[in-house]
């Protein structure tokens, strides 16, 4: 049974994917690695994803999970808000 957190977080992740899908996340996450001097594979081992779920999330192919969207922010040392502004 889900609990009143676990239908707020969902909604929450729905209302955030939707809105990086607004502001051009691919193109950020690209603007933010490059700063840091990375490749798709080199923030790949950082985050502990696939450089393959990199290249589809700077494409906006896909759209990254709230836990990818954090292990990205992790990889960077950024905060989550970083890749979303």
């Amino acid at each position: 049974m889900q609990t009143n957190v676990d239908i707020f977080s969902k909604l929450i992740l729905y209302i955030l994917l939707n809105m990086l899908k607004i502001q051009n996340f691919g193109a950020q996450l690209r603007n933010e690695r490059e700063k840091h001097g990375l490749t798709q594979s080199e923030l790949a081992k950082k985050s502990g994803l696939t450089s393959q779920s990199i290249s589809l999330f700077e494409s906006e192919r896909q759209t990254p999970t709230f836990f990818a969207l954090y292990r990205l922010a992790s990889g960077l040392d950024v905060e989550v808000t970083a890749l979303c502004s």
